[in-house]
């Protein structure tokens, strides 16, 4: 039910209350209708002033959300920016031939906070539908090829696997930037949906410019 029927319903409660109580004592319709109009207009005051109120705290209240989500993915940005600077300074180690081939080199920390926020019952209340199915789906898959990563023994595949890490990466962080737009009020509805065909359309072109061989696994 919305304020409107909810107001109009009082006011007709108002009405015949006001009729059943004051009827008897008031002995001329004019006084009646002064009657009336006195408690109308104080119920009107009343119900205008808690909706006035309601309305303000679900106000602060959404925006004191919006700004909680809003940290998160910030939190999750600066997390995944340095997975993202540890796989190029592993990439360039590799290419430096200064790892061991063994279990014993340079570990990556894998970024957690994404998936954890993506949890988060207030993020997932006020993030955008689209950017969080799409940060839902990259965030799996970011960790499916990492758990490869780590169990990976051909020293020639391991670049391959930091390369896909690294486009996937890329595109979590462009969607979080533009959620972050979005909840700020930069980004309309209409705007999402394009930068994300474009920023899909550069991970096919990027994934494109690998070896075939990363549609494999």
């Amino acid at each position: 039910m919305d304020w409107l029927s909810l107001i109009l319903i009082l006011l007709g409660f108002v009405y015949v209350f006001t009729h059943i109580k004051f009827n008897k004592k008031c002995k001329t319709s004019v006084l009646f209708q002064e009657h009336v109009f006195q408690y109308i207009n104080g119920t009107l005051v009343t119900i205008i002033g808690v909706t006035l109120a309601i309305f303000a705290a679900n106000y602060y209240s959404d925006k004191n959300d919006r700004n909680k989500t809003i940290i998160l993915l910030e939190a999750a940005q600066k997390d995944l920016s340095e997975f993202k600077g540890q796989l190029v300074i592993k990439h360039s180690a590799r290419q430096a031939d200064v790892l061991q081939t063994d279990s014993s080199y340079y570990r990556i920390a894998y970024p957690f906070a994404l998936q954890d926020i993506l949890k988060n019952d207030v993020v997932i209340a006020n993030i955008n539908l689209q950017t969080f199915t799409r940060l839902n789906s990259f965030a799996n898959d970011l960790k499916r090829i990492f758990d490869i990563l780590l169990k990976n023994s051909d020293v020639n595949r391991e670049s391959l696997y930091i390369d896909v890490l690294k486009i996937n990466s890329s595109v979590i962080s462009q969607y979080i930037d533009i959620e972050i737009d979005y909840l700020k009020g930069k980004t309309r509805q209409e705007q999402i949906d394009v930068k994300h065909s474009q920023i899909l359309r550069e991970r096919r072109d990027n994934l494109n410019k690998l070896p075939e061989q990363v549609w494999t696994f």
